[in-house]
């Protein structure tokens, strides 16, 4: 069984606990994504046992062999985070140290999808395997 709940609310704390060391450690108050990557810390270092390298639009994060890689390009107000399948596969691998079945993980956020509890990215009207946490 797939507890696709869980595994959403601790990949996204992941990320906060991140961005909080992160925000803490160089005395952040705003949106580091925005004006901070490069200038006021290098894309690439650590900080509180986190291991980060940004990327593009997003960053992989690594804490105690735990890999969380997540996307924060701009939506909206309310859709910060993004990840494809494979992100939250390597997550929950990392994470919980169990080993899931890739199509079913897709399964159960694609139900999601359906029923409009998980949003998809779509620019110019294409929609992508990419998903909003």
């Amino acid at each position: 069984m797939i507890d696709i709940q869980l595994y959403l609310r601790t990949y996204r704390s992941f990320i906060v606990s991140f961005e909080e060391a992160l925000k803490k450690h160089y005395d952040i108050n705003g949106n580091l994504y925005e004006d901070y990557i490069g200038v006021l810390f290098e894309r690439e270092g650590s900080v509180d046992n986190f291991n980060y390298r940004f990327h593009g639009g997003g960053c992989e994060v690594i804490q105690n062999n735990i890999i969380c890689d997540y996307d924060f390009i701009p939506y909206d107000k309310n859709l910060k985070y993004q990840y494809t399948i494979w992100n939250l596969y390597t997550f929950i691998d990392t994470y919980f140290d169990i080993k899931i079945d890739e199509s079913n993980l897709k399964k159960e956020i694609e139900a999601l999808v359906e029923i409009g509890k998980i949003k998809k990215l779509i620019i110019d009207n294409r929609v992508y395997e990419t998903y909003f946490l």
